[in-house]
């Protein structure tokens, strides 16, 4: 099996801010070039079952929407993304949580996928 990142977002959309400086980050994926690692060290996300939106400030196709479950991004892992301290920002738009028992609304994991 091979590491993986993993983005798995329940029922929620993810909105990007405007344009930041990269300067210095391992990966940023402002989603207004698809899901490609802005950084230019190729950490470039893989989707499943999600669509392009509206982002933050009402610009189309500089976010997308998640469906359930089913629907997540995958970032193959590199020697770089093996940090020991490491700060995650995003903003989210939740439209819905999973309250059934014993299940998870997951926004993000790291491991084996």
């Amino acid at each position: 099996m091979r590491l993986s990142f993993v983005i798995l977002l329940l029922n929620i959309t993810i909105f990007s801010a405007g344009a930041q400086d990269t300067t210095g980050l391992v990966a940023h994926w402002n989603f207004n070039c698809g899901t490609k690692d802005v950084t230019g060290k190729g950490h470039d996300a893989i989707p499943h079952n999600v669509t392009p939106d509206t982002g933050i400030v009402g610009k189309p196709n500089t976010a997308y929407r998640f469906f359930g479950d089913s629907s997540y991004m995958v970032v193959g892992n590199k020697s770089d993304l093996n940090l020991s301290n490491y700060s995650i920002c995003a903003t989210i738009k939740v439209k819905g949580f999973n309250h059934r028992t014993c299940q998870d609304n997951i926004v993000l994991t790291r491991g084996k996928g």
